[in-house]
């Protein structure tokens, strides 16, 4: 690190500091206090600078206009990066604080930079420390963090001071404590190439390379990198900023016939025959791949996303190629594009080995095979529903100190340009300062003038919260989850479905909170105010709050979620089921993505279009069932929204609905763009003074459904 005898004479120590109001870490009720954290520590810090300007809100009548002006990344970048004087301003001060490894970039209004606890602690006059809590240990700060008053409105956030928003959390039953995930110290060529397969799984199962049936001549076999090895030091992708990201698997949107994949039993409708290792499946579940309910749903079939991105965020998760191989190809589908793009710091390791985890695993690798759960699920679920789409997984280090504002911002301007993006974490609002999700939300805004459409799970504790030992309340006490709740994401609600004769023939709202305390999540924001396109709903009270805040109701749409009506997941050569709101949240990402390819332009900010169409042949209704404190009904409902798509009629009125807009592409600017950066002013001003992501506890909203044994 630079000496005190090596900083550059600074301004800034003359600057009385200012508090970033908000930035203080929340604490459990349960947390107990170890001691300071080790002063020599190393830390990556990032500095959130502002914006020239910021998006315009949803409140604004124009709001839908704004998300037809879709922005190229270099528009973007010049309309919203930061201006070269307040970089050079938050750069000189990382320097005068003795920071190394300081890197800005003006275009993503960031600068990272490296210290000590010691030098960090100095910086911001914060004290760091060590704590303890029924979640896990983890370092931080009780109180706000300062910055010069001289950079006070420039720097918006600052994170890297704290790791109790990277706590991922597992939940099996009561008994899994959650882990700051250590880091092995070994190369990657010291760690294994694969985990062993299972010793009585079939190759035609286990090993994507050894399927039993040929390879037909118009499906070529993936690239070698796919089968060769399943270690993240040969799927890792490019480092940030590498405009050659890794590819995992050739694309290729063809499904194939029963014919060509050389078994009759292949496709949509094919049941992975159970072995020991397998996870086995309970009476009178219905387990489905994706494919199935894309059909049940009546997605159109001559759609299947290509030419789209779909981003998908992950904490760390990693997985198995052969796996992805296998799940896409007993479905009969050409398994899509897989690019990994890395977010700052890696650690090597493989992915999981097969489940389900038991006594004897540790707590990292708990957490690890829940991330890694996470991401495959995801992966299985987008890619069967728009495998034409290239998938793109922004995969953080489990230990991101700022998970969410690093991801979202490197999407925005990852090269891949993702058009929609599937988000399978979030935490309870009553745990964020509200002005960290008022940053979080204009970035989700900002996402719209790009065409960026957001899909994330509205949560899996039905009407209530997991994170009750941080919000202080009854664990029964009504809340809802952020980002779901932001007005810019489509919030993804979940059903159970039942079917006979290739039909369904009945849906309610998932609700299994007798059974395992797991249901949709849904209510109204406490945080964000009704947005214009909900303005005509009759939206239910939420208890104990100010009848004076008319909050955003959620979710706006659902989809098959429930263990009983789950997903066929594929993890470590491990036949095994899933689901949970985040597998609804990539199955609406899917959809759009094939929306998009029939549009031939982005929906972007769907919003609007999509509750113009409640109550026509686009959405089928849920009216039975409930997620604890509310209940489904007629029109939208604070479990299912609008309900379930009907793939083919919504895509019709979406189609419908976009020829009234107008046909701008990301090479034509704006006329108005001067008109959206004065009316954004306001907004901006928020965003100017939000507390720093990192205090955001981000969580699996899908938790896995493990027992331990008796």
């Amino acid at each position: 690190m630079t000496t005190d005898d090596e900083r550059p004479n600074s301004t800034f120590s003359e600057s009385d500091p200012v508090p970033l109001e908000g930035s203080a870490v929340p604490m459990p009720q349960d947390v107990r206090e170890l001691g300071d954290a080790d002063p020599s520590r190393c830390l990556v810090i990032t500095l959130y600078v502002r914006p020239r300007t910021d998006a315009p809100s949803l409140s604004e009548d124009r709001a839908e206009t704004f998300a037809d002006e879709v922005l190229s990344l270099e528009q973007f970048e010049e309309q919203f990066g930061a201006s070269d004087e307040d970089i050079d301003a938050v750069v000189g001060f990382c320097e005068s604080v003795g920071f190394d490894s300081i890197e800005p970039n003006a275009g993503r209004c960031v600068v990272h930079g490296q210290g000590t606890v010691e030098q960090c602690s100095q910086a911001f006059h914060v004290t760091l420390k060590r704590f303890d809590c029924r979640r896990g240990k983890f370092f931080g700060h009780h109180d706000e963090v300062y910055v010069p008053g001289a950079l006070e409105g420039i720097i918006e956030a600052v994170g890297g001071l704290d790791s109790f928003g990277t706590l991922g959390r597992i939940r099996i039953e009561e008994n899994i404590k959650e882990v700051e995930l250590e880091e092995p110290d070994l190369p990657p060529e010291a760690l294994p190439a694969a985990w062993p397969e299972p010793e009585d799984a079939p190759s035609a199962i286990v090993r994507s390379e050894a399927l039993a049936w040929g390879e037909s001549q118009d499906v070529p076999p993936v690239a070698s990198r796919s089968t060769d090895v399943d270690s993240d030091t040969a799927w890792r992708g490019a480092e940030e900023g590498d405009d050659a990201p890794m590819v995992c698997a050739e694309a290729s949107p063809r499904y194939r016939s029963e014919k060509q994949s050389g078994s009759d039993n292949f496709g949509p409708d094919y049941s992975p025959p159970r072995r020991s290792n397998d996870e086995p499946i309970p009476p009178g579940y219905q387990i489905s791949f994706p494919s199935k309910i894309a059909r049940l749903y009546d997605f159109p079939e001559t759609l299947d996303g290509s030419g789209e991105t779909i981003g998908i965020i992950s904490l760390g998760g990693q997985f198995h190629p052969s796996d992805m191989d296998t799940y896409f190809r007993v479905q009969g589908i050409k398994p899509p594009e897989i690019i990994v793009e890395p977010i700052g710091p890696q650690y090597p390791r493989v992915a999981s080995p097969p489940g389900p985890p038991d006594k004897t695993w540790s707590d990292q690798q708990i957490a690890e095979y829940a991330n890694d759960l996470e991401l495959t699920l995801d992966l299985q679920v987008a890619g069967s529903i728009a495998p034409g789409a290239k998938l793109v997984v922004f995969r953080l280090h489990p230990n991101a100190r700022q998970p969410y504002l690093t991801a979202l911002t490197h999407a925005l301007h990852s090269r891949n340009r993702p058009s929609v993006v599937s988000i399978s974490y979030g935490s309870a609002e009553a745990t964020l300062a509200s002005r960290t999700m008022q940053l979080a939300n204009a970035l989700f805004a900002r996402a719209s003038l790009m065409g960026i459409s957001i899909c994330a799970a509205s949560g899996d504790a039905g009407s209530a919260s997991r994170d009750f030992d941080v919000i202080r309340t009854r664990p029964t006490s009504p809340h809802v989850n952020f980002p779901a709740s932001s007005p810019y994401v489509l919030a993804c609600g979940g059903t159970e479905i039942e079917t006979a004769d290739g039909k369904i023939v009945s849906e309610c709202a998932w609700n299994d909170l007798d059974q395992c305390r797991l249901a949709t999540a849904g209510g109204r924001s406490r945080k964000f105010e009704r947005p214009d396109y909900q303005r005509d709903l009759k939206l239910p009270a939420m208890p104990s709050q100010h009848s004076d805040f008319d909050g955003r109701g959620l979710p706006d749409v659902a989809a098959n979620a429930s263990l009983a009506s789950g997903y066929h997941t594929l993890l470590g050569g491990r036949w095994d089921y899933s689901g949970g709101t985040s597998a609804a949240a990539p199955l609406w990402a899917a959809l759009i993505a094939r929306i998009n390819q029939g549009l031939g332009r982005r929906v972007g900010f769907i919003h609007p279009i999509l509750y113009r169409l409640a109550g026509t042949d686009a959405f089928r209704d849920i009216t039975e069932g409930s997620n604890g404190y509310f209940k489904s009904g007629i029109g939208w409902d604070a479990c299912t929204g609008h309900g379930v798509p009907v793939g083919r009629a919504l895509f019709e009125g979406v189609k419908r609905e976009m020829a009234k807009r107008p046909d701008r592409h990301p090479k034509d600017p704006p006329e108005d763009t001067i008109d959206i950066a004065g009316q954004a002013q306001q907004s901006a001003r928020l965003a100017q003074q939000a507390a720093h992501f990192a205090q955001f506890a981000i969580s699996p909203l899908s938790p896995p459904r493990w027992r331990w044994p008796n």
